[in-house]
């Protein structure tokens, strides 16, 4: 909170003090820094990039509570940034973010009169940004997105020492936070592609995709969590991870593992050994 400037800011105006914004020039120089001191000084294998990106509503503040019972599609447009520093980007790009904000704010203000909720977007999120297409100022504000993103990625591999590897940490919509996966592959060292709430045939499918993306060359893992009821037991584990240990993975992450009991932890090798 102590930057209030250089956080994401909804429709309405309001900043969401847990994400810096990807167009703030300010926000940017201090994750190249950060990128630099650390790759420079203690020269890691590799850096994980987790969020250079718009993260979704959903990531709020600590106690959220949501009364009105937001749709996916309206979880996602508010999590879309206008600050001034994207409408400023956006604007010398040629795209009128004024023109999709005043789109978005009236969507999320009819959502708040209504008694019940109600899909606006029944095919959000599988039919992607092609949905927007009848709004085309808010349409191309969703496409231009991907670009703070990408430059930034692209500066933060620039920034790093040349024996240190630099990934990203993304989801399978990334797109939702401005993440273009073909494009970010070109500009860094690979991807770790999460598997959050997958089945097995999904994590398959998730990990060919992000293959087939990416290119040979590239780092490409993927993630997991070791949370009940998502993994209920070892052989819910075991059956999810085994997807990805495969020679087209180059690594597996466990993540927050601290959160869980510690005996959670024998799962994780016996799915690795399976």
């Amino acid at each position: 909170m102590l930057h209030p400037e250089a956080v994401t800011r909804n429709a309405f105006g309001d900043a969401n003090y847990y994400n810096l914004c990807p167009s703030n020039l300010d926000a940017r120089a201090y994750v190249r820094a950060l990128i630099a001191d650390i790759s420079y000084s203690y020269k890691p294998d590799r850096i994980e990039l987790e969020s250079p990106s718009f993260m979704g509503f959903a990531h709020e503040y600590h106690h959220e509570k949501d009364g009105v019972g937001l749709t996916p599609e309206e979880d996602f447009l508010l999590s879309l940034c206008f600050c001034p520093s994207c409408l400023v980007r956006a604007a010398k790009a040629g795209i009128n973010g004024e023109a999709a904000r005043k789109v978005v704010r009236q969507w999320i203000a009819e959502t708040c009169e209504r008694e019940v909720p109600e899909r606006r977007f029944p095919e959000f999120p599988a039919a992607g940004l092609d949905l927007f297409r009848p709004w085309p100022e808010l349409h191309a504000y969703l496409i231009w997105r991907f670009e703070p993103v990408t430059s930034l990625v692209t500066e933060l591999r620039e920034a790093a020492h040349p024996a240190t590897r630099v990934v990203i940490i993304d989801l399978k919509e990334g797109w939702q936070g401005g993440c273009d996966l073909a494009a970010l592959g070109k500009v860094c060292d690979g991807a770790i592609l999460c598997a959050y709430d997958m089945q097995a045939d999904d994590v398959a499918s998730l990990m060919a995709t992000g293959r087939s993306v990416l290119g040979s060359g590239k780092f490409l893992g993927t993630g997991y969590r070791l949370f009940y009821p998502e993994m209920s037991g070892p052989q819910v584990l075991a059956s999810k991870v085994k997807p990805a240990l495969t020679p087209d993975v180059d690594g597996i992450n466990f993540y927050n593992y601290g959160l869980v009991p510690a005996a959670r932890l024998d799962w994780v090798k016996a799915a690795l050994a399976a």
